[in-house]
Parts: structure tokens; sequence; C-alpha cells
């Protein structure tokens, strides 16, 4: 696995988004800071259930058109 590929997958499965082949450390640290402008947060509990050590898959769909989604994707309790 390359690097490029370690890091999309770090950022895919935590919501964020990989940043490389950039020669401009300053713009990125700002395109990163604009798009934590706008934010929510959401958050659940997991049913007695869910507490065991398999992967549980989180899907998050909004109505507003053009609306960018970074989320974690799921979550395994360990």
């Amino acid at each position: 696995m390359t690097n490029i590929q370690t890091m999309e997958r770090i950022a895919d499965s935590t919501g964020g988004e990989a940043l490389y082949k950039r020669n401009d450390i300053a713009a990125a640290v700002e395109e990163a800071a604009e798009d934590s402008r706008f934010t929510y947060v959401l958050g659940f509990y997991a049913a007695n259930g869910d507490r065991d050590s398999k992967f549980h898959q989180l899907r998050v769909e909004v109505t507003r058109p053009g609306a960018v989604l970074h989320y974690r994707h799921g979550y395994a309790h360990q």
C-alpha cells in the first residue's frame, strides 16, 4: 500500500480529506479552516446489542442540494 493510499484510507475512515501533492501549505490550511466554518455535530448512543467488536456502518443523508458531508462511515466498540 502506498503512502497516498494510506492517507486516503485514514481520511475516509475518519470523515476527513487527504491533502497531498501540494506545495502551498498555507492555502491548504486556509481551505481546511474555511471548510470547518460551517459544521454540525451529530451524536448517538449505540444500542446495547451493538456493543460488540463488530463494525457497524453509519449513514448520514441530507436533503440540501450541494451539501458536502464529511463523517465517519462506521464504528466498532472494543
